[in-house]
């Protein structure tokens, strides 16, 4: 250990407050795309701060992005010092790791500003791009333990409280098996579909979206049996994103290195080995995979959508950025249906009422169609293939 007060012993410890702010930032930008406007600097206040205001997304999500160019810069200067060491989970100490995360996370908030503020998404994805983002092979994973109740959600969710209404939809087999995706084995199961006593015939089975699955259970895929162990891991970015950004932003001519065609490819690629699944080259020339600039929007959507699986949060914005891909509606419902946001806590208005009426005015209404600050254009079944 560093002597108290030594240049090392301080370094250390801003390199372990920027993680912890890393963190934080990442927490607060899965709020602001979920709510839109959220209480930010009343937060955390504890006692004393139980009806915080709430801020305006669009100033916590320019906040969030100046703290972390604030903890890139506290990386960057430390990348010699230690941090947390064998407390943390995620990296095991590595700083210069944390700082791709970092700037992986810039260029996705960049990225989401893109329909609103071309100008501000250009600056804070160069200074992302800048910074180094997570690179071939690279991920931002949180490791679970394995012994309950530190373990995988979906294990616990399915084995630990025994749940068997739900299960992988259509919407997503359904696409992939139109596109020969080599990624279904790892995505879901197969279910023996025949009828005939001594004969198999497995297939890969969606559940209708909005039903629930119930005595049809074993007829119905499921995730991997990968994906039931306690211990997988949860995934909060790797280097398929980054790909898949840079694509978009080359397709809509903002400035970056490489192609449109070299990203969306290389994404998908990339996507593919993270799931450790060898892709077939002829896949990128499948109808609905193979680039074509005029439908620049609908492939990389669609793509990023699949490269995002079992990322919940980051799955939906990617819809709500991108209009892709195409959603099947639920039993009953019209495709109008579909939330653009979530609705503020049920029990908001109760607990924090003048803060609650102020926010829901100010966004337009605490209505689940209410579009958030960079979601230029409500969701419809026939979306622009172009940006």
């Amino acid at each position: 250990a560093y002597p108290d007060g030594s240049p090392e012993f301080n370094q250390e410890i801003a390199n372990k407050k920027a993680i912890v702010d890393i963190m934080e930032v990442l927490l607060y930008q899965n709020l602001v795309d979920f709510f839109g406007d959220v209480p930010y600097t009343d937060a955390l206040g504890g006692f004393d701060g139980k009806t915080p205001t709430y801020d305006d997304a669009r100033s916590i999500y320019d906040d969030l992005q100046s703290r972390l160019s604030a903890d890139i810069a506290t990386l960057t200067a430390g990348a010699d010092a230690a941090s947390w060491g064998a407390e943390d989970l995620v990296y095991g100490g590595d700083v210069m790791m944390w700082k791709a995360f970092a700037a992986t996370l810039k260029m996705r908030m960049a990225m989401r500003l893109a329909d609103v503020d071309m100008a501000k998404a250009q600056a804070e994805l160069t200074a992302g791009i800048n910074a180094g983002p997570l690179a071939e092979g690279q991920a931002m994973q949180l490791p679970w333990v394995g012994v309950s109740p530190h373990v995988n959600t979906i294990y616990s969710v399915f084995v630990l409280n025994n749940r068997n209404d739900y299960a992988p939809s259509g919407t997503i087999i359904d696409l992939m098996l139109d596109m020969n995706d080599a990624r279904l084995p790892a995505y879901f199961t197969q279910v023996d579909t025949s009828t005939e006593v001594g004969v198999e015939k497995f297939v890969y089975n969606g559940l209708p979206y909005g039903l629930v699955a119930n005595s049809g259970y074993s007829q119905i895929s499921h995730f991997s049996d990968e994906m039931f162990e306690p211990d997988f891991p949860a995934t909060f970015a790797c280097n398929a994103e980054v790909h898949v950004l840079m694509a978009a932003a080359a397709a809509r001519g903002m400035t970056v290195t490489g192609s449109a065609l070299a990203h969306f490819e290389a994404g998908i690629a990339e996507s593919h080995a993270f799931w450790g699944v060898e892709m077939d080259p002829a896949y990128l020339s499948e109808p609905d995979v193979a680039w074509d600039d005029a439908r620049a929007k609908e492939l990389i959507g669609t793509q990023k959508w699949l490269a995002l699986y079992n990322r919940g949060n980051e799955g939906y914005a990617v819809w709500r950025c991108f209009d892709w891909p195409v959603l099947a509606e639920a039993e009953d419902l019209t495709y109008e249906d579909i939330p653009a946001r979530m609705p503020f806590p049920y029990n908001e208005p109760n607990l924090n009422f003048d803060a609650y009426t102020a926010a829901a005015a100010a966004i337009g209404g605490d209505n689940v169609r209410t579009l958030l600050f960079w979601d230029a254009e409500i969701g419809t079944q026939s979306p622009d293939p172009g940006f």
